[in-house]
């Protein structure tokens, strides 16, 4: 998609947000319409042609230090979340309270937060 070959990254910390990939840091820009542009049987292709190359040596690598880096966030999140359910939970009888569930990740991870 920035004119690498496939698997040029695999030893790399590669990281998506938004249109921004991360590489070792250093920030890649996709525009929307780059990727609308994007031949994607081509991208198959080349990743197909590449497996092999592709395994979780490097993910399990960088994995931990994200774990590591983002354990305080992840935390001052959940934080948060728990006070936002109080605070909501409080303005109504506990009879009164329902949690919508679909089954996705969304209203799961809400699920879960709610029963703790």
């Amino acid at each position: 998609m920035i004119g690498k070959k496939p698997n040029e990254f695999v030893e790399k910390s590669v990281w998506a947000a938004d249109n921004r990939y991360y590489v070792d840091g250093k920030a890649y820009s996709i525009s929307r319409k780059k990727l609308l542009e994007l031949d994607t049987d081509k991208i198959i292709e080349g990743l197909e042609k590449n497996k092999d190359d592709n395994t979780y040596e490097y993910f399990n690598k960088y994995i931990e230090k994200f774990i590591e880096a983002n354990t305080n966030r992840l935390n001052a999140n959940k934080d948060e979340a728990h006070s936002f359910i109080r605070e909501a939970a409080a303005k109504f009888d506990e009879e009164k309270i329902v949690i919508s569930f679909s089954g996705g990740k969304d209203s799961t991870a809400t699920a879960d937060l709610t029963v703790k």
